[in-house]
C-alpha cells in the first residue's frame, strides 16, 4: 500500500462514535476530489496563553481551512464555539512564516438537519474549498519525500513534506544509514559526514499534548 494510501485510511477513519463526523469529513474530501491537498482530521491547535488544545474536525493545512462539524451539542455552546474560532484564527495570525496568514473557518450544521439540507451544506463547502485552490494555488501535497527532494538543495514548510520516523529524515537528508530506535535526538556521530552537524546534533521534539486521554499533534 503507498504512503498517502496508508496515510488518507488513517486520517479519514480516526473520529469514533461520530456518525455525522464522519459521513462529513470523508463526503467532503471524496468531492474535492484533488489528492495534491492533504486532509488532516482533529487537528490540534494549542492556545499557550489559556493553557487549551482546540481539536478541528478537518483541517486543510495548504488552503489554512478548517471545517467544523456542528452536531446537537454544539446547540448549547455558541458562545464557547465562538472563543474557540476566535483563539484558533489568532493563534494563525500570529504565525509569521505563514504566508497565508487569514485562517479560514467553514461550520456544517447536522444538528436536526434533514439529508438534504445536509448534503447541501457539504457541496456549498467542497465550491468553496475548490474557489480556494484555484486562488491560492497552493504547492502539492507530498508524500514521497525521497523522491520529491532529489536535487533540491533548500526545504521549507510550505514544501508540506513530511517524514514516517526520525530514522526516515535522517536517512533522506542527510544520507546516514541511521537506525533510530525512536531516540529523539541524533547523535553527532551519526551525521559525521557533514560538518555544519559535526558538534551540534538534531533533535526532534515531540509537539502534542494530551487531550482525553490521547496524544494530539499540535503542528
Amino acid at each position: 500500500m503507498s504512503k498517502k494510501a496508508n496515510y488518507l485510511i488513517k486520517t479519514l477513519s480516526r473520529t469514533k462514535r461520530k456518525d455525522y463526523e464522519n459521513y462529513v469529513i470523508n463526503a467532503i474530501w471524496n468531492r474535492l476530489g484533488n489528492d495534491n491537498i492533504k486532509p488532516v482530521t482533529q487537528q490540534c491547535v494549542f492556545n499557550k496563553e489559556k493553557n487549551e488544545g482546540y481539536l478541528i474536525d478537518l483541517f486543510f493545512p495548504q488552503l489554512l481551512v478548517g471545517i467544523e462539524i456542528d452536531e446537537r451539542h454544539h446547540i448549547f455552546q455558541k458562545e464557547e464555539d465562538y472563543k474557540r474560532t476566535d483563539a484558533i484564527w489568532h493563534y494563525f495570525h500570529k504565525l509569521e512564516s505563514n504566508k497565508n496568514s487569514d485562517y479560514k473557518e467553514i461550520r456544517i450544521d447536522v444538528a436536526g438537519k434533514t439529508y438534504e439540507e445536509i448534503e447541501e451544506q457539504i457541496n456549498a463547502a467542497v465550491e468553496k474549498l475548490k474557489d480556494l485552490i484555484k486562488q491560492l494555488k497552493p504547492s502539492p501535497w507530498i508524500i514521497d519525500s525521497e523522491k520529491y527532494l532529489e536535487g533540491k538543495k533548500e526545504l521549507t514548510i510550505y514544501d508540506y513534506v513530511s517524514f514516517d520516523t526520525i530514522a526516515e529524515a535522517c536517512n533522506i537528508l542527510f544520507k546516514t544509514n541511521y537506525k533510530g530506535y525512536q531516540k529523539g535526538y541524533v547523535e553527532p556521530s551519526k551525521l559525521k559526514e557533514h560538518s555544519f552537524y559535526s558538534q551540534k546534533g538534531i533533535w526532534f521534539p515531540q509537539l502534542s499534548i494530551e487531550i482525553d486521554g490521547k496524544l494530539m499533534a499540535t503542528g
